[in-house]
């Protein structure tokens, strides 16, 4: 009985790569925008990896480029990318632009936040000595 319950939760190959591709297929830019840039790469990534297989690099290069042309913030490396010779406009140096982004925009948080912890901070000066202000 248990064997009969496992099998039919058990998911055959074709079926994994229909719905890996499926997921990869559907994943838009539009549902995530810039301000969730890393959300989107992360849910790329993992499904990528689990097509790579099922997909063409061709194809991923196709799809992430499609996507990644979506994007406000990644333009002018959009623009770069485009004028690219068209044997370096590849599935790596989209990954690359869009990985570069993320982690500039990740130093660019830390930086603000240090800042503004030190923007925050109270600069005490020497505490003033009680006698001297009963004196005056």
């Amino acid at each position: 009985v248990l064997a009969f319950i496992y099998n039919g939760f058990k998911v055959n190959d074709s079926q994994f790569e229909v719905a890996t591709m499926t997921q990869l297929s559907s994943l838009t830019w539009d549902s995530y925008k810039d301000a969730n840039m890393e959300l989107f790469w992360d849910y790329w990534t993992t499904r990528a990896a689990h097509a790579a297989d099922v997909f063409t690099e061709k194809q991923m290069k196709s799809m992430l480029h499609t996507e990644l042309k979506r994007s406000h913030v990644l333009k002018p490396e959009m623009i770069v990318y485009r004028n690219l010779a068209e044997d370096k406009q590849t599935y790596l140096a989209l990954s690359l632009i869009i990985s570069s982004a993320i982690k500039e925009r990740k130093l660019d948080k830390q930086t603000d936040l240090e800042q503004k912890q030190i923007d925050n901070q109270k600069i005490l000066g020497p505490k003033a000595d009680k006698r001297k202000r009963a004196r005056n």
